[in-house]
């Protein structure tokens, strides 16, 4: 059994790890992101048993586009601008996204996207680099 001081400990030490990876790797995560990656992370760790990740992510193509919108940050809105949809069908994506892949967030979504393969995490480009 684990106490609330080694979950809170573990916790932190994931949020620490997740912002250091972030910052090195030029990620833009917001601090309600790195808060959910850590505590399905803590969750992962702490009980096995809890379906954090399903092993086989079939996506369409949309929700494809839909995940790589949410890795890089951008909101419903400018994702719904950019391919020219409606804001009703962007969220449309997103449930199904989250439901196909036993997610609640888009933090956990992009945690398990990069985990499956199904996004790249971009390197860190370099000064006057194109």
């Amino acid at each position: 059994m684990t106490t609330p001081e080694q979950k809170l400990t573990l916790t932190v030490t994931f949020r620490g790890a997740l912002i250091a990876h972030a910052d090195k790797h030029d990620l833009p995560l917001t601090t309600r992101q790195v808060e959910g990656l850590a505590r399905a992370a803590t969750t992962a760790v702490i009980d096995p048993e809890v379906p954090v990740v399903h092993r086989q992510v079939v996506l369409s193509p949309q929700q494809r586009e839909t995940l790589r919108a949410l890795a890089i940050g951008e909101r419903a809105t400018e994702t719904a601008l950019r391919l020219v949809l409606s804001l009703n069908t962007i969220k449309t994506h997103r449930r199904t996204l989250f439901k196909r892949m036993g997610v609640r967030t888009g933090a956990e979504a992009v945690a398990v996207g990069i985990a499956l393969g199904l996004i790249a995490v971009p390197a860190k480009r370099r000064r006057g680099s194109v």
